[in-house]
């Protein structure tokens, strides 16, 4: 059962990769977006790395900070 599990979490990542490589590529052109007041222009595939990272570390300090490890 515990490598039932395994195999399925190991799929699941498999597909959520593929899925986000498959939108990344297929936005390649560049954008031109405001922060603070300034003016930038990036490659979307770069704006889209940069969202996808910021969300994994919220989420990830979302997680530490509700289930907070007991050290004793």
């Amino acid at each position: 059962m515990k490598n039932l599990k395994l195999w399925i979490r190991i799929v699941s990542y498999i597909l959520i990769s593929i899925i986000v490589l498959i939108l990344i590529l297929q936005n390649s052109s560049i954008v031109e977006f405001k922060f603070l007041g300034f003016l930038f222009s990036a490659p979307l595939v770069f704006l889209l790395l940069i969202c996808l990272f910021l969300g994994f570390l919220l989420g990830m300090l979302t997680i530490l900070l509700i289930y907070p490890k007991n050290n004793a």
